[in-house]
């Protein structure tokens, strides 16, 4: 799971297709930005090292009720309930605004109905309602885009604000896009697969 700060890549920079076709991770060699961070979940000494930042940054995460799971891909176990997530507060190095920036993260799916990747609060929300990804601000969505995963798959799935825009890719490919807010409010807690403002919305997956 990756946040790059001021910087907009398309999804060649984190995977590549192979002889197969078959789109496979590939790492990033970039810089993460003042405020980004990198969580590869590849310290499984105990819980707490589950969260550590690995950009440099310094922006460690504390995760709660989460296992470790190493399948293609060192990841962590989310069991769709609200009381499984990551957390980081409302810390002020990790604010958006109006710049440019880059979500990106390989998923597994358990199921796939209302779900929550990242959120800031109520300023802003990655999430997926009834197979539709959003990306809202506040109550806006800036795109609401129909995918369905095939569970038990694994999909990079990446978000990137670049300029005006905001994009969704799946595997490498564009799914859509939608219009970008001058600034994106940041004062709540940021989590990662749970929300606090919509209930229900929690990840069930890796």
């Amino acid at each position: 799971f990756q946040n790059i700060d001021g910087q907009a890549f398309g999804p060649t920079s984190f995977g590549e297709y192979d002889s197969n076709n078959v789109w496979q991770p590939k790492e990033y060699t970039g810089t993460y930005g003042t405020n980004g961070f990198h969580l590869d979940f590849s310290n499984n000494s105990s819980a707490a090292a589950l969260g550590e930042d690995s950009s440099g940054n310094g922006n460690d995460w504390t995760a709660n009720n989460l296992t470790s799971s190493i399948d293609i891909l060192p990841a962590v176990e989310f069991g769709g309930n609200s009381s499984d997530y990551l957390s980081i507060g409302n810390d002020s190095s990790l604010t958006f605004g109006s710049g440019d920036f880059t979500i990106e993260a390989w998923m597994n799916f358990d199921t796939a109905y209302n779900y929550t990747l990242l959120e800031k609060g109520s300023d802003w929300s990655f999430l997926s309602d009834a197979n539709r990804w959003a990306f809202k601000y506040g109550n806006t969505n800036s795109f609401v885009i129909s995918w369905t995963p095939t569970f038990g798959e694994w999909y990079h799935v990446a978000c990137v604000r670049n300029g005006s825009t905001v994009t969704l890719y799946i595997d490498g490919q564009s799914i859509g896009s939608g219009p970008a807010y001058t600034s994106v409010a940041d004062t709540g807690d940021l989590v990662i697969g749970t929300s606090t403002r919509f209930s229900g919305y929690d990840f069930d997956g890796y």
